[in-house]
């Protein structure tokens, strides 16, 4: 992984807007940065497009924007459950 691409990634999340009630710190981001780079293969780009285009899951509200809405405990609940979702679809595939 791209280290200084992962880091200006949270970087740029964490100036999205002010760390408010239900927002997240730093370390939170970094966290959340690092599901979200692993569920696209490391691919740090595709994880910053993520961050920045509306998500119709998400009522339209791209996750940056959550982020600098104070709603980060709503997004981490969001990515969580994705990613679990994910795995128990990807352990019900049958091998190929």
């Amino acid at each position: 992984m791209d280290a200084t691409r992962f880091a200006e990634l949270v970087q740029s999340l964490h100036e999205a807007g002010p760390v408010a009630r239900g927002g997240a710190g730093q370390g939170e981001l970094e966290q959340l940065c690092e599901q979200v780079v692993g569920f696209f293969e490391v691919d740090v780009a595709k994880s910053a497009l993520w961050f920045r285009l509306p998500n119709p899951l998400l009522g339209d509200i791209s996750p940056r924007d959550m982020i600098r809405c104070g709603r980060y405990a709503k997004l981490q609940a969001f990515v969580v459950e994705a990613l679990a979702e994910y795995e128990v679809a990807e352990q019900q595939q049958p091998f190929a």
